[in-house]
């Protein structure tokens, strides 16, 4: 038996990233960095610096602050917060509404 990482995306999803504008290489990039992450703890939680992702995309710090920005504002990522409304620092969540990540099982002997 193996498992394997899935990712699901609504086309409402796919859709809006496509005919968005102001989404251009670097954004789509850096947000398909975000929904490729492992989360840690619960579920939809990503942790995850600004150095992180400008070493992982190999880009400047300062286009990952633009892109991140830009990716909050239309609601893609939104910052992780605590109960009473902090937001806690290097931790973000992909839109619920457009994402559904989770292992697959798959049988080997099912597989031809």
């Amino acid at each position: 038996m193996r498992y394997d990482d899935y990712t699901i995306l609504s086309k409402e999803f796919i859709h809006k990233i496509i005919t968005d504008t102001d989404i251009p290489a670097g954004k789509a990039k850096l947000l398909f960095w975000f929904m490729a992450q492992e989360q840690v703890g619960r579920a939809d939680v990503i942790i995850a610096t600004i150095n992180m992702m400008s070493n992982d995309l190999g880009c400047s710090k300062i286009a990952v602050y633009r892109w991140l920005s830009c990716l909050i504002e239309k609601g893609y990522i939104s910052r992780h917060k605590t109960p009473d409304g902090k937001v806690l620092h290097n931790t973000y969540i992909v839109n619920p509404e457009y994402i559904n990540k989770g292992k697959l099982v798959i049988d080997k002997d099912e597989v031809q």
